[in-house]
């Protein structure tokens, strides 16, 4: 050879999807967090919160992203790649906004369904003594 370098083998090569990216691509769903009963006036901090922690998140490590999220009248649900991101999204608006915070493990399997219901705004909102921590039930399904 007279100093040309011989090119890899195109199919050595093979390019691949991080695990988030795969995750994305296949809709693979491991947490759905559900809120209800939160008031218009708030929706604009709930987006901007949620967006924050999802972000961090992701850097942390590209498996934790929101895949999806539907918003109806007083209830939105929100779909994660990881179950981790679902509980900490759940746990970081219950201790902003006060509410019961349901989360359910399906056993066997990395998949956690959360429901968080804002307070009623007909008291004084979470209780000043334990800010709402009380409330938090952790229930294996």
């Amino acid at each position: 050879m007279t100093g040309r370098h011989r090119a890899p083998d195109a199919h050595l090569l093979e390019w691949t999807l991080c695990a988030g990216c795969d995750r994305v691509r296949r809709g693979r769903i491991d947490g759905v967090l559900t809120l209800s009963g939160l008031a218009e006036a708030y929706r604009d901090e709930l987006s901007r919160m949620v967006r924050n922690i999802a972000v961090e998140a992701w850097l942390d490590d590209p498996v934790h992203r929101i895949l999806g999220s539907c918003a109806e009248e007083d209830e939105i649900i929100l779909e994660t790649t990881s179950p981790w991101l679902a509980e900490t999204l759940g746990k970081a608006i219950r201790r902003r906004f006060g509410g019961n915070l349901d989360v359910r493990w399906s056993p066997g399997a990395d998949f956690a369904r959360l429901h968080w219901q804002a307070p009623s705004r007909a008291g004084q909102g979470p209780c000043r003594q334990c800010n709402g921590r009380a409330r938090l039930r952790h229930v294996r399904t």
